[in-house]
């Protein structure tokens, strides 16, 4: 989304975690045919109250990984990403996407092994003056 060369094999969202968003998040894992990962059952409904209290869940779903956010743990609220987001048109909707400097904050906070490579190449993109609004031409 941000121009980067590297491709991730998973979609990483952050919610925003009202009650009706956890049921709007819910209904969508279901459509997905999600089931968290490493379970061992096949996919079946999947209800709010799975998401109550997370910070991070992982699911496989028929499209793939998918990362669910709730919080990242020394990063701002939803509220405040979300003002900062860039609209982005993706098959004909529109999506929130981090900016590049929330991106590389929240990767940094995750402490994550796979995304210190992804850090590297947003911090190069922004010094080679890369548009910071992913869907800048």
């Amino acid at each position: 989304m941000h121009k980067a060369i590297r491709e991730t094999i998973d979609v990483d969202i952050l919610c925003e975690p009202s009650e009706a968003n956890l049921e709007r998040i819910a209904v969508l894992l279901t459509s997905l045919g999600a089931r968290v990962k490493g379970a061992q059952r096949p996919a079946r409904r999947v209800g709010a109250e799975l998401l109550h209290g997370v910070t991070l869940m992982t699911f496989e779903t028929e499209l793939g990984e998918l990362d669910v956010f709730f919080e990242v743990p020394g990063m701002p609220s939803y509220s405040e990403l979300s003002q900062r987001a860039h609209r982005v048109a993706i098959n004909g909707s529109f999506v929130k996407v981090v900016s590049r400097a929330d991106l590389i904050a929240l990767k940094r906070a995750g402490g994550r092994d796979k995304d210190r490579v992804i850090i590297e190449e947003l911090l190069k993109l922004g010094e080679l003056g890369a548009p910071e609004d992913p869907d800048a031409a």
